[in-house]
C-alpha cells in the first residue's frame, strides 16, 4: 500500500532551498471551470480621422456613418457602448467577445464606413486619387476610457504629423 502511494505522488523540487518540498498527487482530482465566451465582453475605445484634414465628419455624412458604424456593430455580434462624431474623428466604444481580435475591429469599422463613403459621397468628396476615406493608423485602447482631448489631440497630430513626412519621402523619390 504505501509502494502504490509513493508511486501516485511526484515530488516538485524547488530552486529555494529554504523551501521544503512540495508533494503534488497525481490522481487528485482537478476540476477545470468551463469558460463561454458569449458570457464575457472586453471594452474598446476607438478613434478614425479622414486622410485629408479638410474633410469633415458633419451633416448627411455623419448621420450616414452614425447608422453605418450601428449597423456594423450589430452585424458583428458587438456591442456599441458609445459613439460620437466630432468633425474631425469617430469616437466609439465597443463592448466585443474575446474571441474578437482588435484587427478585425479596425478592419470592419474601416472597410465598412469606407465603402459607404465612398459609394454614397463620391462627387461630394475628392479623395485625391486615395481608395481610402480614412487616415493610416487607428487609436484603440483597452477598457472604457473617458479620453481627454489632450489625447485626441496628440493622436492626431501624431497621424498628421506621419503623413506630411511620407509626402515628402514620395516626392524625393519622385525627384
Amino acid at each position: 500500500m504505501k509502494r502504490e502511494e509513493n508511486e501516485t505522488k511526484q515530488t516538485l523540487k524547488s530552486n529555494n532551498l529554504d523551501e521544503v518540498d512540495k508533494v503534488v498527487d497525481v490522481n487528485e482530482e482537478i476540476l477545470l471551470e468551463q469558460f463561454n465566451p458569449d458570457d464575457y465582453s472586453l471594452s474598446y475605445t476607438f478613434f478614425l480621422i479622414p486622410e485629408n484634414p479638410l474633410h469633415h465628419l458633419t451633416g448627411r455624412l455623419a448621420n450616414c456613418l452614425s447608422e453605418n458604424l450601428t449597423n456594423v456593430c450589430e452585424l458583428n455580434g458587438w456591442k456599441l457602448d458609445f459613439l460620437a462624431i466630432n468633425q474631425d474623428y469617430i469616437h466609439l466604444i465597443l463592448l466585443v467577445r474575446p474571441v474578437v481580435t482588435t484587427m478585425q475591429i479596425v478592419q470592419q469599422v474601416r472597410a465598412q464606413t469606407n465603402e459607404q463613403i465612398v459609394g454614397e459621397f463620391k462627387e461630394d468628396i475628392n479623395l485625391g486619387g486615395q481608395e481610402d476615406f480614412w487616415a493610416p493608423g487607428y487609436l484603440l485602447l483597452h477598457g472604457k476610457h473617458p479620453t481627454e482631448d489632450k489625447v485626441i489631440g496628440q493622436y492626431i497630430r501624431l497621424i498628421r504629423d506621419n503623413q506630411k513626412r511620407q509626402k515628402f519621402q514620395d516626392l524625393d523619390t519622385h525627384t
